[in-house]
């Protein structure tokens, strides 16, 4: 009975020590900054799945860009041969993280055409720092020719998260997820970070014809 006794009081304590360390990831809050590395030259190299079959993609930061007047990093996505087939144009400090605008190539362009850039008026604004479970949205318009359309962007910090990739463990990890909803259409990406590393995993829902799409970390190097 005694040794009964002791076993349910050990359960017990690990169930408190497993709620209050749980309470104590929601309360937390996690500085992006962190999370993020965006000096000039940093690398992170991925095995992708899915999409149109397997291949090495390289995410790139490259040099800043002048957007009405604030700096913005680009941050590409490379194919094996080197082109430059989307990206993003943003910035990230302890009080906000701000995406400018995207790039993406159009089906059918050749490897070495320069992908188009897609300005957000006004940028979209996000805190620096947040919590688990915290969910915000930002209202952008963008212009396409003559026609111009408004985007909802929504960025939550869903979980901290133990993440397994072929360079390896990484753990605390935010789980970010990215949505942009415009019309009826909607794309969801969620990107893994590691601290002090930078992205480690993501995950693209399958949108129109393409199917989904994941990459894992094979590789990084961070730019002094």
């Amino acid at each position: 009975m005694k040794r009964a006794f002791v076993v349910s009081m050990g359960i017990v304590l690990a169930a408190a020590v497993v709620c209050s360390v749980s309470a104590w990831a929601q309360d937390a809050e996690y500085s992006l900054k962190d999370y993020m590395p965006q000096t000039v030259g940093s690398k992170w190299t991925m095995k992708s799945s899915g999409g149109e079959g397997d291949e090495t993609v390289t995410y790139e930061v490259l040099k800043a860009r002048d957007v009405n007047g604030q700096q913005a990093m680009p941050i590409v996505r490379k194919t094996a041969d080197g082109s430059i087939r989307s990206g993003t144009l943003e910035s990230v400090s302890a009080e906000k993280l701000i995406i400018f605008g995207s790039m993406f190539a159009r089906r059918g362009d050749q490897a070495d055409a320069q992908p188009m850039t897609m300005l957000y008026e006004p940028a979209a604004s996000f805190p620096g720092k947040m919590r688990v479970g915290q969910s915000e949205e930002a209202k952008v318009k963008v212009k396409r020719g003559e026609r111009e359309f408004d985007i909802t962007m929504k960025l939550e910090l869903a979980s901290v998260e133990t993440v397994t990739v072929p360079k390896g463990t990484f753990e605390d990890c935010l789980k970010l997820v990215y949505t942009r909803s415009f019309g009826r259409g909607e794309m969801k990406r969620t990107i893994w970070y590691a601290k002090g590393v930078g992205m480690v995993k993501t995950h693209r829902t399958a949108r129109g014809d393409r199917p989904p799409t994941t990459t894992e970390l094979t590789d990084y190097k961070l730019a002094q």
